[in-house]
């Protein structure tokens, strides 16, 4: 009979006296269905009489024995007492954890000798199939795959480089929605027939004087009021204003068109509400296509819904050019946006997943320059087109040739990095021929690195017999994943709402509309470059936590004082807040498409670039209104920038990591400390739950 432990009785309290020892019953050790090996003697000594007052119980130790049903225990206690081999002569000696020919990698059907397959705890599985290896083994294999590829060859550079040009079209789609809907300076058409009979003959501007009014110390014309004048008499004075009767005159060109949608229907004074509702209805289109499309990234492939954006965005493009009403332009904006959404999310992953750890950061900010370049280009287009009908139509001619281009496997593959950690390696095969160096085609008559290449592709088809998609909705059994989705969303949402209040606080010192568009274009350059100053020195948490600060003060700051502080200084805030707001919102896309894993990162993705449409969209919202609701706007999203800075402290640093390919992969990205603890077991069959102690 084995001994007690020392510490399995607790002290007798003195004056006391205990009943008398009764022998004890020693529990037989019970076999680890995994592993085979001996467990620990379970010992439980209490007595078979209950116990009485006085009596103290000792507390046996806390083993981790699974429960299993044995048909003989003592057979079974028999067995496990006797010495176990070094190596068992059906199986090769037991190597790492993740390893397919481990103990642990074993097919979920499979029982230890003497058990029923079936009969084992439930993380064993009871349905035969096969082995499923680990993640970290799959995450090894991929990157040897993608190393025995040639690595971030000349192919691959090449192909990432190349996806610089389509951020152009992007950038043309981005900036013509505040060129679309600038309304310009106008006032209404004088109606003489409102006039009394001696000021009817009057032309010009002493017409213009005697049908609208003038507001303000510089004595601008009324937009959307005329003089009312009492009838019966014939020289009267005006008592009054009135509504406008015949339409407005408009002073243009306005940002260099001609006509636009707010001239040609007339989309101010009580239909000014129209342009906000435009707006909204755009910015919801990018936020539906970032959430739908970028589930469909996961599911069908970057270079599907890529290709299938692009014929979308280009016969909306054409299709908005021959819009015949509000209405139909209304719909055809939110259509368009959506396909614009999915064409940019598949870029921008396919883009990152091309891309080795020291250079996602280089590529990236050189997309958003390429960005920047489509929105500057933009108003002088709109100076030679003039009108908006054939901007739109222009966009989509850009459109239409990024299809004839880029619709190429050449020039856009399907991501390779996607597809082996779907389980597809055939697919994946052909692709990663083209990334190998010049020279090597034929696999039969290749290199050494050829050799290596298939060996690696024919043991990850052999370990993955069909693909194996995933949902955004599994974020939900994963324990660090999902958070740090939720704060980059955060992020994001703030930066899209806290920007239009920096923008508004430039409204006195805005002469033209140039003004604060080249302002907006600049500042995003500019962040760009200060991302790729910082981000890979000081890391990306280090970076998003001090432009989160940088962010939240200058808000605070323009609340506090905006009754105090001279122009200057609230125009520098307003310059400083909407930099850091840019530098916030690429880094926070950059940072969710680094943690979030291979098979969602898609969908993972476009929620974190939709939270940012719908920080957008709010300022339209406020605007339906009249501005009303623009300080209450401001002061939710500083204080939500105060939060956030909190929140930011919670994420890891993915700087210079290999891209997570798995959920469980994802779910290890933590902080130094909690890094080294086990992540959340996955209740699938064939998955070990990990054991903690």
């Amino acid at each position: 009979m084995p001994r007690l432990p020392y510490h399995a009785f607790e002290p007798r309290p003195r004056g006391r006296t205990p009943f008398p020892p009764r022998p004890t019953r020693v529990r037989p050790a019970r076999v680890h269905p995994a592993r085979g090996r001996p467990g620990e003697d379970t010992i439980d000594p209490t007595p078979d009489h209950a116990p009485a007052r006085g009596y103290l119980r000792p507390r046996p130790r806390a083993v981790f024995t699974p429960q299993v049903h044995v048909p003989a225990p003592g057979r079974l206690a028999d067995r496990v007492l006797r010495p176990r081999p070094t190596t068992r002569p059906s199986q090769p000696p037991r190597q790492g954890r993740g390893h397919p020919g481990s103990p642990l990698a074993r097919s979920p059907g499979h029982a230890p000798a003497g058990l029923a397959p079936g009969s084992g705890p439930r993380w064993l599985g009871s349905r035969a199939g096969p082995a499923r290896p680990s993640a970290e083994a799959q995450m090894e294999s991929e990157t040897r795959v993608l190393r025995a590829a040639g690595g971030f060859g000349r192919a691959r550079r090449l192909l990432a480089a190349a996806s610089w040009l389509p951020c152009v079209a992007l950038g043309l789609a981005l900036g013509s929605e505040p060129l679309l809907t600038t309304p310009p300076a106008h006032h209404c058409r004088p109606d003489p027939e409102l006039l009394p009979p001696a000021l009817r003959a009057l032309r010009g501007p002493a017409l213009l004087d005697a049908s609208v009014p003038r507001l303000g110390p510089a004595r601008a014309p009324s937009p959307c009021l005329l003089l009312r004048y009492p009838e019966p008499e014939p020289h009267a004075r005006p008592n009054g204003t009135r509504p406008c009767t015949r339409g407005w005159h408009y002073a243009l060109p306005a940002a260099g068109l001609l006509r636009s949608p707010v001239t040609q229907w007339n989309l101010v004074c009580e239909d000014g509400w129209k342009v906000p509702l435009e707006q909204m209805s755009h910015l919801l289109g990018w936020l539906l296509g970032c959430v739908f499309l970028g589930a469909g990234c996961d599911r069908f492939g970057r270079r599907a819904v890529f290709v299938a954006s692009l014929v979308l965005a280009t016969g909306l493009g054409a299709s908005e050019a021959l819009a015949a009403s509000f209405p139909a332009l209304l719909t055809l904006r939110l259509l368009h946006g959506g396909a614009l959404a999915g064409f940019s999310l598949a870029l921008y992953v396919a883009r990152l997943e091309l891309c080795d750890p020291p250079r996602r950061l280089v590529f990236s900010v050189g997309a958003g320059l390429f960005s920047v370049l489509g929105t500057l280009l933009l108003p002088g287009l709109a100076l030679l087109a003039q009108d908006w009908r054939l901007l739109q139509g222009l966009s989509a001619l850009v459109t239409g040739l990024l299809l004839l281009f880029w619709g190429s496997p050449a020039l856009f593959p399907e991501s390779p990095c996607w597809l082996l950690a779907t389980g597809q390696p055939a697919r994946a095969r052909k692709i990663l021929w083209h990334f190998a160096e010049p020279g090597s085609v034929d696999p039969e008559d290749g290199s050494e690195e050829e050799s290596s290449l298939v060996t690696e592709l024919d043991m990850l088809g052999a370990q993955s017999p069909r693909p194996q998609y995933h949902s955004v909705l599994e974020l939900r059994h994963t324990r660090v994943a999902w958070r740090n989705g939720l704060i980059l969303g955060f992020s994001s949402l703030i930066c899209g709402g806290i920007r239009a209040g920096f923008l508004r606080n430039l409204a006195p010192s805005e002469p033209t509309f140039y003004w604060p568009y080249f302002l907006t274009a600049g500042l995003e350059a500019v962040a760009a470059v200060l991302l790729l100053l910082t981000g890979d020195r000081w890391g990306r948490r280090p970076v998003l936590l001090l432009g989160t600060l940088v962010l939240g003060l200058a808000s605070l700051l323009l609340l506090a004082g905006t009754q105090y502080l001279p122009g200057w200084t609230m125009l520098s805030l307003s310059v400083l807040g909407l930099l850091a707001s840019h530098a916030v919102s690429a880094l926070s896309s950059l940072f969710a498409a680094e943690v979030f894993p291979t098979v969602i990162r898609g969908a993972g993705l476009g929620l974190v670039l939709g939270a940012g449409f719908l920080g957008q969209a709010a300022a339209p919202l406020a605007d339906v209104h009249g501005r009303g609701g623009f300080f209450l706007h401001h002061v939710v999203f500083a204080s939500f920038a105060v939060l956030a800075l909190l929140c930011v402290l919670l994420l890891p640093e993915s700087r210079g990591r290999r891209l997570p390919a798995s959920l469980r992969d994802a779910d290890c990205l933590r902080g130094s400390r909690a890094r080294r603890r086990p992540p959340l077991p996955s209740h699938r069959a064939g998955s070990r739950p990990e054991r903690e102690g």
